[in-house]
């Protein structure tokens, strides 16, 4: 045999030797010398992950953004586990927009045993970011951390954001000038008494209320009540038929719309003020089968109202909006007249003309009481 074969035969031999062992190494998950790489990638759809976190997860030191939520520089990119969600029906926030996640637990079920009113595990998260032109402006937290139920269960927190966008500073218990006109806007971050006047906690259970049955009964993308029972992560399963909006497109529009920003306080147990007139307008799961079967039909429809404008006498005035106290309350932003009381400085047009589409179209007969004596 050639010196030249043999020394080739050696080669291929070190070689081959050293492939397997590089095989072997890398086929030992808990070897500590083996550099597992970056975390496997999936589609955004298991329960626990995210998208974005694969797609990022090696971007870089995470920014100073909002705790727990951002991984990678930008702030663009959410941690592991951490899953966008969108409401049916928005909260009016004077133009803002807002972006809203959750993190469930892994394992961890809601309890629906009361469907119109969740308890969620502990180590629950929401965080909910308001921009106005595309720039952050604040986000805000809310973090179940003892088991119960109501306010003293959850931890609040918020976050003013910097100009860049790349950091935040907690503003919790900041002074109100520090919270007012946040970056040149007319964006005012709540304090915590404010934000307990909506987030009072539920007649006694969990002060959660975007993330809830009609809130959550759609198709659209995110996290929705579908994909919670497909997941496992409800405890006490209601028909999806049971949280349906009652009515045709309008009234449905209007019904949602009084859900959202009205009925948080105006429910049992919710607002004092609100509550002692008994005019309420949340949704109730099953029911609310028909529109004439809402609390805000039964309470509002030819009710006569404490407050009054001129000949407008009555909460909602079938066929006449103009003359509807509900209106004139929603149009104003004068203390002590204006609807929603806190958290709005800006007429919600759009949302107004909502429901005057809805009270013009009730062909229902005007009481006499809410019509004025000649």
């Amino acid at each position: 045999m050639m010196p030249g074969t043999v020394w080739e035969v050696r080669l291929r031999a070190v070689v081959l030797i050293t492939v397997i062992a590089t095989l072997s190494l890398g086929c030992d998950p808990d070897d500590p010398m083996v550099d597992a790489g970056p975390p496997p990638t999936d589609a955004g759809t298991d329960a626990g992950e995210d998208a974005g976190y694969d797609a990022g997860v090696d971007a870089g030191a995470p920014c100073d953004g909002p705790p727990d939520l951002y991984i990678d520089p930008e702030c663009t990119i959410v941690g592991p586990g951490i899953r966008a969600y969108t409401p049916r029906f928005e909260l009016w926030a004077d133009g803002a927009t807002k972006e809203r996640w959750i993190y469930l637990p892994e394992g961890t079920q809601i309890d629906t045993a009361d469907p119109d009113h969740w308890v969620y595990p502990v180590g629950t998260r929401l965080y909910k970011t308001f921009s106005l032109g595309g720039m952050r402006l604040e986000t805000r937290i809310l973090e179940k951390t003892s088991a119960g139920v109501g306010v003293a269960s959850w931890t609040p927190s918020v976050y003013a954001w910097n100009a860049e966008g790349t950091a935040v500073t907690d503003v919790t218990n900041a002074a109100p000038a520090v919270r007012e006109n946040v970056l040149g806007t007319d964006h005012d971050i709540p304090d915590g008494a404010l934000c307990l006047r909506c987030h009072i906690g539920q007649n006694g259970h969990d002060m959660i209320n975007g993330f809830t049955a009609f809130q959550l009964n759609h198709d659209d993308a995110g996290v929705n009540y579908q994909t919670l029972l497909d997941e496992g992560r409800i405890a006490n399963p209601f028909s999806r038929s049971d949280a349906v909006v009652p009515g045709d497109a309008t009234a449905v529009a209007a019904l949602g719309y009084l859900h959202t920003n009205c009925g948080y306080c105006h429910r049992p147990g919710g607002d004092p003020a609100a509550a002692l007139r008994m005019f309420y307008m949340r949704l109730e799961v099953g029911a609310s089968a028909t529109v004439e079967d809402t609390t805000t039909y039964r309470t509002g429809v030819n009710n006569v109202s404490s407050i009054t404008f001129g000949s407008a006498l009555c909460r909602y005035m079938p066929g006449d909006s103009t003359n509807s106290v509900a209106i004139h309350r929603a149009s104003s932003r004068m203390a002590g007249v204006q609807m929603p009381p806190v958290a709005t400085e800006m007429v919600h047009e759009a949302g107004i003309a909502t429901l005057r589409a809805w009270i013009d179209g009730l062909t229902v007969a005007p009481a006499a009481e809410c019509t004025p004596s000649p």
